[in-house]
């Protein structure tokens, strides 16, 4: 497989493997009601028994693959971010970030390096994002990552007591995101 590690001067990305680092801190981040509020798909409560590692696919017909994430200078990872066409009509992008580091611009360097990778080493043509309506944050990376609003849809998440969410939709085509002034 092509090498899908990536950094830029303060946060790197690296392939989930089976550490048991990996799933100790997967496990640990979706334990918390305050990022398991904004993802749906995912029991709740979030425990060890509901891990399960990925096989990292990319053919033609199918990506997916997660990257654990973390800050240049420090092996510790911080978070998770995926790219999956599973179950979607063109791959999206999915992620969440330890709490203690939210707000620092660590989640929306993390996506421009998966973005590069996925359209300038993968070769894709377009992703989509979701993010509920209510979660600012991820609405701002989606917003400074170039992803232009594509409609609305909804999700059941559980760890809002199995709350009906409506989840606004974004795309970042190829084209898009080589306009983009990196910085």
């Amino acid at each position: 497989m092509t090498n899908l590690s990536a950094q830029d001067d303060r946060v790197w990305l690296r392939l989930e493997d089976e550490r048991a680092e990996d799933k100790e801190l997967i496990v640990r981040l979706l334990s918390q009601v305050e990022i398991a509020k904004y993802l749906d798909g995912m029991p709740w409560p979030f425990t060890a028994e509901y891990y399960r590692p990925s096989p990292q696919i990319h053919t033609p017909q199918r990506v997916q693959l997660r990257w654990m994430l973390g800050l240049v200078g420090s092996d510790q990872p911080l978070g998770m971010i995926g790219l999956s066409d599973r179950d979607m009509p063109r791959p999206s992008l999915a992620y969440f970030l330890d709490a203690k580091v939210h707000g620092q611009g660590i989640m929306t360097r993390a996506v421009r390096l998966v973005c590069q990778l996925a359209f300038e080493t993968l070769g894709l043509k377009v992703l989509s994002l979701e993010a509920y309506e209510d979660n600012y944050a991820s609405l701002k990376i989606a917003a400074k990552c170039g992803f232009e609003p594509n409609g609305t849809s909804t999700a059941i998440c559980e760890a809002r007591g199995n709350a009906q969410v409506t989840c606004l939709d974004f795309l970042l085509t190829r084209e898009a995101h080589l306009k983009q002034d990196p910085t």
